[in-house]
């Protein structure tokens, strides 16, 4: 969802500047767009449909299921190039979308706040496969600010570039519209992450409400929940907007350390964090010490929150 809802940020503005926006989206994230975009016509693509499971970490269930991505991602040239001659599109901004490019017949644009990987001793080799996709495309636009001292990525999103197409730093981008601040929530939780780690995670945020009885909590999910608190207020499935009002209600959030939600809560003047990584995934274990380092935020462990 991290990756839809920064697209939309940049879909909303090439509206506001009169371009027309065709999205190609899996149909996990038709209602979305079609609710949140209703002017822009939406065709339905393949997802890379990886499946995680509750044990493995993340990277562990990608990299088994990698002959269907690689698949997926072969097949993705073969759509781009249809739909650029259905629609006469003269660009194509790919979030994420390795394959997802029409050499020849319009620019490629790739988006990613990933260009160096941080996981060890098997970053350059992970880098070497990322960069050799990024390289399909004409340019790659980064969401982050092009100042390290300034940056909200740190290295994920600063190094040697000079191997890559143009790399354009865009700053941090939200749908979200800050607000003037008026407190009404001690914190807000924020439920997110993929299926079945997130409802795990939406119990533990539960729990870290049980444990400060004396606060009072906003909890943001994208589906009911059967747990219940009486120092925690449930809003299911809320729009922008409604985010946007939330996110101005608090100061301190308790969420995933996911990179879209970080801009989210840093364009909208959030101040304390807590932060909480998903298991097996170095990107948010990554963001989560550089944050506690440069922000002063809070760094829970999973299974302690």
């Amino acid at each position: 969802m991290g990756h839809a809802t920064r697209s939309l940020a940049i879909a909303q503005q090439l509206i506001r500047a009169g371009v027309k926006v065709i999205v190609a989206t899996p149909s996990t994230y038709q209602t979305f767009w079609q609710q949140h975009l209703p002017s822009a016509t939406v065709e339905i693509i393949t997802g890379y449909n990886v499946q995680y499971g509750p044990h493995l970490p993340a990277w562990a269930s990608v990299l088994l299921q990698s002959p269907h991505l690689l698949k997926t991602i072969r097949q993705e040239g073969v759509i781009a190039k249809k739909l650029v001659q259905k629609h006469g599109a003269d660009s194509i901004i790919s979030d994420n979308r390795f394959g997802f490019v029409s050499k020849g017949s319009c620019t490629g644009i790739y988006i990613t706040n990933q260009l160096f990987q941080q996981i060890g001793p098997l970053s350059r080799f992970a880098d070497r496969i990322h960069h050799h996709y990024i390289r399909e495309f004409d340019f790659c636009i980064v969401p982050d600010y092009s100042s390290l001292e300034k940056s909200l990525a740190g290295k994920l999103t600063h190094g040697d570039i000079t191997r890559l197409p143009p790399v354009l730093y865009i700053d941090p981008i939200s749908r979200l519209v800050p607000l003037s601040r008026s407190t009404q929530y001690d914190g807000l939780l924020l439920a997110s992450g993929p299926m079945p780690l997130r409802q795990t995670f939406t119990k533990q945020l539960y729990r870290y409400a049980h444990q400060h009885p004396e606060k009072k909590f906003a909890l943001i999910a994208p589906e009911a929940t059967l747990d219940k608190a009486e120092n925690v207020f449930p809003f299911i499935g809320v729009d922008g907007g409604t985010l946007s009002l939330l996110f101005s209600q608090s100061n301190h959030l308790i969420c995933r350390s996911g990179y879209s939600t970080l801009m989210d809560a840093h364009v909208c003047g959030i101040k304390e964090y807590t932060l909480i990584s998903t298991p097996g995934q170095p990107e948010q274990a990554y963001l989560a010490e550089y944050w506690k380092e440069k922000f002063d935020a809070e760094v829970v462990a999973f299974p302690k929150i």
